[in-house]
């Protein structure tokens, strides 16, 4: 138990650790997607994202906006709908 525990950690801190705000954003989208149905029905994209880093609301926001603007994310009244290839730099 004591491992798996571990291992989970290493893989969030290496998601997260170290890397930029678009990067960031772009590894919580990719978990986001890969949720159950329930929690992508009923949890934002933002309150996702907000939740899971220190990033501030209008930088979520602006990364948002600027990716569906793009046309690389698809989302409804803030839910992820689709998630398509996310370019590497932003």
């Amino acid at each position: 138990m004591l491992m798996m525990t571990v291992t989970r950690f290493i893989d969030y801190q290496k998601e997260t650790v170290g890397i930029s705000n678009y990067e960031l954003i772009c590894n919580l989208l990719n978990s986001l997607n890969n949720e159950t149905f329930e929690i992508r029905a009923t949890t934002t994209a933002l309150e996702y994202i907000k939740s899971r880093s220190m990033l501030s609301r209008s930088g979520i926001m602006k990364t948002l906006s600027g990716l569906k603007t793009g046309g690389y994310i698809t989302t409804n009244k803030g839910l992820l709908v689709k998630l398509n290839v996310l370019p590497k730099r932003f």
